[in-house]
């Protein structure tokens, strides 16, 4: 774990069923289940150290993980995830990684958004 402790889960997204439109249902359910609290939005809950999130369901879209958020603390260390990942051939135009169905969104941390972790 030492090794990779400058990587921190910040959200994760989910996508209900197709059809399945109650995003604040899924929060309620979360916060049921495992005690966690809504987050600023009715369709998140702030789950140990990250949000979850949770989309509508879409005809003709898988539902279940649909993005995960990780910050990276340093320059380096983001340049250096993002620079695997063009070489393996999944980091996308917009920065984002497209790996095993799931978008991978990795953000710089520095300064103040370290102190929240």
């Amino acid at each position: 774990m030492k090794r990779h402790s400058n990587l921190h889960l910040l959200s994760a997204t989910c996508r209900l069923s197709p059809g399945d439109e109650d995003t604040e249902g899924a929060v309620r359910q979360w916060e049921d289940t495992f005690g966690v609290k809504s987050g600023k939005s009715k369709r998140e809950s702030e789950f140990m150290n990250a949000r979850l999130q949770f989309l509508s369901g879409k005809q003709e879209e898988r539902d279940g993980l649909v993005e995960l958020c990780i910050g990276v603390e340093g320059k380096v260390a983001w340049s250096n995830v993002l620079g695997r990942a063009n070489r393996a051939g999944v980091l996308g135009n917009d920065g984002i990684v497209d790996m095993l169905g799931v978008r991978w969104k990795f953000v710089l941390l520095e300064g103040q958004e370290r102190s929240k972790l």
